[in-house]
């Protein structure tokens, strides 16, 4: 894993994040209701396979 140094402060990030942004079922079928979203098994399946993936 790499890390990089954030702006100036004296906290190191990875290079790559995984967003969770999608996780959490929508409410609806409107963009702005995250009709886009993933619910709980399919958040659970991404978040399984990053971590087999990772360091």
């Amino acid at each position: 894993m790499q890390y990089r140094q954030l702006g100036t402060s004296d906290l190191k990030v990875s290079s790559i994040a995984l967003g969770c942004m999608g996780f959490g079922a929508g409410t609806g079928t409107a963009l702005n209701q995250r009709s886009w979203a993933v619910g709980q098994t399919q958040a659970n399946q991404v978040l399984d396979r990053a971590i087999s993936l990772g360091d």
